[in-house]
C-alpha cells in the first residue's frame, strides 16, 4: 500500500474514533494520515485529490482538536478550508462545514473579549 492509500487508511481509523467519542485516539491516528498524505503529495499522479484528502484529514483534525478545546483547532480548519474552497469551490457542502466549525469555534473568544 502507498502512502496515499496509508493515509486514507488511518484517516478512516481516525474518524471512528472520532465518533466513538474517544477524541485523543482519533488525533494521534488522524495526525499520523497526515504524514502519510504529506509524503503522498509530491509523489501523487493524482495531485489534487490527495490535496483535496490532505486538507480532509486536516478538517478531521481540527474537529477533533476542537472537541478536545485545543486552541490550534482554528487554525486547522483555516488551513483545510483554504485548499477545500479552492479546490471543491466556496459552495460545497464540506467547505461551509468547515466554516460553521470555524464560526462555533471562535465564538467563545468573543465572548470572552467582550466579557473583559
Amino acid at each position: 500500500m502507498n502512502s496515499a492509500g496509508v493515509g486514507r487508511a488511518l484517516n478512516c481509523i481516525g474518524c471512528v474514533y472520532y465518533q466513538m467519542g474517544d477524541f485523543t485516539s482519533a488525533l494521534s491516528y488522524l495526525e499520523q494520515a497526515m504524514v502519510a498524505q504529506k509524503m503522498a503529495l509530491g509523489t501523487s499522479e493524482e495531485a489534487e485529490s490527495s490535496l483535496l484528502n490532505f486538507a480532509l484529514t486536516q478538517a478531521n483534525i481540527g474537529y477533533a482538536k476542537l472537541k478536545c478545546g485545543n486552541t490550534e483547532a482554528v487554525a486547522m480548519l483555516e488551513d483545510s478550508l483554504l485548499v477545500l474552497e479552492s479546490v471543491l469551490g466556496d459552495d460545497n457542502v464540506t467547505a461551509a462545514n468547515v466554516r460553521s466549525a470555524i464560526a462555533f469555534a471562535k465564538q467563545p473568544i468573543s465572548q470572552e473579549a467582550q466579557a473583559s
